[in-house]
């Protein structure tokens, strides 16, 4: 792959259409597709998931699997259509392009009517400023004040004439209609599309998806009816049942990048040395990215950067991957202490990861000796050391005496544990590459200066 080239949602295989599942999704859509196969009546369900973790690609297969499983299925993602006046246009095309195409120019037809009766649509969510209950009375106002009762009663006609040809056309299979990317839009037309779902599309057997970032959506609410809105409240009037996508396994998927990007030692020796190897970058990667929460999507801009430096630094060079990840993870995600960690000390920090990780976690006891290797100066190292070992003698002749004596040395005894480490790592770090190990952040920094600014 191409340094320059970045990860995209590959064409769907129609023979394999899930061959490219690295995160499960199949069976997370064969559960849903189990939940609603004996729906009857109209449905509106939500698919749950925040931007960037892989909602579009679960959404994509699964409208395919559904196909190939014999059902009816269209997919409208609004986000593509954004720039129209008027979403109904966009949003019927597609429904009728998902039929054969006889049928097809009935549904054209009939939907002709429906646009003539509804002529000035695009205003007449902003007009209803009670809401959707009051949708329908007000379009009558809006179309013709002097005539309203008769031009309600045509525009009624017409959608139901829309809505019983659809049930005919679709008769004992269902219609699975999908929204993606709602949340993307601006809000009077996204808006729109949950109105025409509630109001045009209220048809037995069929049944939408709607792919969504549901604090997103809710912001978007409010941008449209103001902050006084409840946008929660609002949302429950569409959607029946909310579902939502499992929290994706970042271990796995970062596995399969660096399979894509090829970011692996070219020599088999020291491929899995934390100094200059690629081998176990992902290990530390992948628990950094869990604790900060990571999106698939910003998984991949860092993978994207990260084969950019791999291009820098020389195979059997040093590049710390402990190091390394956290400050790929930084500089993505709190770009202030990326920005300043050579003016931070190692314990602020270290408190700051304790928060959002396990501290127990064998690969996270290497990155905090790997930390305080290139962020305590070695005198200040040598000094804690020496006084550790005085504390722990003392400790050792007072706790005959003294019980609580006991379990203070077992906190000094893990200290000098972990200094002495570190200070092993030094020794070992002099003799391969005789280099000051406070110069390896500022060095490993200044190949990623190359890269812009994420936060």
């Amino acid at each position: 792959m191409s340094i320059c080239q970045k990860i995209q949602d590959l064409e769907i295989d129609t023979q394999d259409i899930w061959k490219d599942d690295i995160l499960n999704r199949k069976e997370v859509a064969e559960d849903f597709t189990r939940i609603l196969a004996d729906t009857q009546q109209p449905f509106v369900v939500s698919v749950d998931a925040s931007y960037g973790m892989g909602k579009t690609f679960f959404l994509n297969r699964w409208r395919e699997q559904l196909k190939k499983d014999g059902y009816q299925v269209a997919f409208f993602n609004a986000w593509n259509t954004d720039w129209e006046k008027e979403p109904l246009v966009p949003f019927i095309k597609t429904i009728i392009d998902s039929f054969p195409r006889d049928i097809g120019e009935i549904l054209k037809e009939k939907s002709i009517e429906i646009l003539k009766s509804i002529k000035d649509y695009s205003n007449f969510i902003i007009e209803c400023s009670g809401g959707p209950e009051n949708t329908l009375e007000k379009i009558a106002q809006i179309i013709n004040p002097d005539d309203k009762i008769e031009q309600y009663e045509v525009k009624q006609k017409v959608i139901n004439d829309f809505r019983n040809t659809i049930c005919e056309k679709i008769k004992d299979n269902k219609l699975f209609i999908f929204v993606d990317e709602l949340e993307r839009c601006r809000p009077t037309y996204a808006v729109e599309v949950l109105e025409t779902i509630k109001h045009i599309f209220d048809i037995p057997n069929v049944i939408f998806i709607l792919g969504i970032d549901r604090t997103q959506l809710k912001h978007t609410i409010s941008a449209l009816y103001g902050p006084d809105m409840d946008g929660e409240g609002y949302l429950k009037r569409f959607v029946d049942l909310e579902l939502h996508l499992p929290k994706p396994n970042r271990e796995i998927f970062c596995k399969v990048l660096m399979d894509k990007f090829a970011i692996k030692n070219k020599k088999a020796y020291d491929s899995n040395s934390i100094i200059n190897g690629w081998g176990c970058y992902c290990d530390y990667f992948s628990i950094l990215a869990d604790g900060y929460d990571l999106s698939l999507r910003e998984i991949s801009q860092c993978f994207t950067d990260i084969s950019i430096i791999q291009k820098m630094v020389p195979d059997n060079y040093l590049k710390m991957s402990p190091i390394l990840a956290l400050l790929m993870i930084l500089k993505h995600k709190k770009y202030s202490i990326y920005q300043n960690i050579e003016k931070i000390s190692f314990y602020d920090l270290w408190k700051e990861l304790e928060k959002i990780i396990n501290a127990n976690n064998d690969n996270l006891t290497c990155l905090k000796h790997c930390l305080m290797l290139v962020m305590i100066p070695f005198n200040d190292l040598h000094k804690t050391i020496s006084e550790l070992e005085n504390e722990n003698t003392r400790l050792n002749h007072e706790k005959q005496s003294n019980p609580a004596a006991a379990m203070r040395q077992e906190e000094i005894i893990k200290k000098l544990k972990d200094y002495h480490n570190v200070y092993q790592m030094h020794d070992d770090l002099d003799r391969r590459f005789r280099i000051d190990a406070r110069g390896i952040i500022p060095y490993l920094k200044q190949k990623m200066e190359y890269l812009s600014k994420t936060d």
